[in-house]
């Protein structure tokens, strides 16, 4: 699956909205947001809007347009209270997307990074991730995250990145937050982290021959994953190298119930039925 394929980013705003004067709303609250590239330079141009999201003030508000000067800025200066989604977006950058709350996100700043090389920053992460380089890959999400930290995609692969360094704590916290900002997408982050971040302790575990704790953590990953084969899988092994026969056919064998294709579980069972059979 390609990035482009994994996110999809597009903010369509029309040119020709953005040169509407709205009729401003009565009330004290305003808000500014000032857009920048990665140099600190203004970005003149960007076309923002704001949407009310529905609440009982702002029901049938129509959205609000403005396009930002040679300044970078866009300001809203009269808004009744409540929440708005804030986008914004300018040709070969990357866009974004944010709620706001009127008279608590009164100011903002943002810097926008070119398309093309947002797209080599992730690529370079991702890869770094897969190659089990799990260090760098958290560095370059941070970066991203930094300029987007509504993008629930970057969250998501950073999580995926903490779990890798065995960092509960902030794997969890990623997590939490791509769930946050995209709960359709990534409606069971948190959980399929601590999956991840359980099934590479207990592996690690059953390499370096702790049985005993290898056995304790694939308890634990099937409390909440009980439909995982893995977690049955390195029961099993935890379990049968302990001498605990019993319980290790009985993982097995779920184990091949969850998964009837897999040949290594059989073999795994074949084992044990030996061990059982010379016991």
């Amino acid at each position: 699956m390609t990035i482009q394929q994994r996110r999809r980013r597009a903010i369509r705003i029309l040119a020709s909205a953005c040169a509407i004067v709205p009729t401003l709303l009565s009330g004290a609250d305003r808000f500014i947001c000032t857009f920048a590239d990665k140099n600190g330079k203004p970005l003149n141009g960007v076309e923002s809007r704001l949407v009310a999201i529905d609440q009982d003030d702002l029901v049938g508000m129509e959205p609000l347009y403005r396009k930002s000067g040679d300044d970078g800025i866009v300001e809203y200066p009269q808004l009744l209270p409540g929440k708005y989604i804030f986008e914004a977006q300018l040709k070969g950058y990357i866009p974004m997307k944010r709620v706001v709350a009127a008279g608590v996100d009164t100011s903002l700043q943002r810097t926008f990074l070119k398309t093309g090389e947002f797209e080599r920053l992730e690529r370079k992460a991702l890869k770094e991730m897969d190659a089990g380089r799990f260090e760098d890959a958290v560095e370059g999400l941070e970066t991203l995250v930094g300029h987007y930290p509504e993008d629930a995609v970057l969250h998501d692969a950073l999580a995926r990145a903490y779990a890798g360094l065995h960092d509960l704590e902030k794997a969890l916290a990623a997590a939490r937050l791509a769930q946050e900002h995209n709960p359709e997408r990534f409606p069971d982050s948190e959980k399929a982290i601590q999956r991840t971040i359980l099934q590479r302790q207990g592996e690690e575990a059953l390499q370096a021959y702790e049985f005993e704790a290898a056995e304790a953590v694939f308890r634990e990953l099937r409390e909440i994953a009980p439909e995982e084969p893995i977690a049955y899988e390195g029961l099993a092994i935890a379990c049968g190298h302990q001498g605990k026969l019993d319980e290790a056919m009985e993982a097995i064998k779920r184990a091949i119930e969850l998964d009837p294709d897999n040949p290594k579980l059989k073999e795994i069972r074949g084992v044990l039925e030996n061990a059982v059979g010379g016991g």
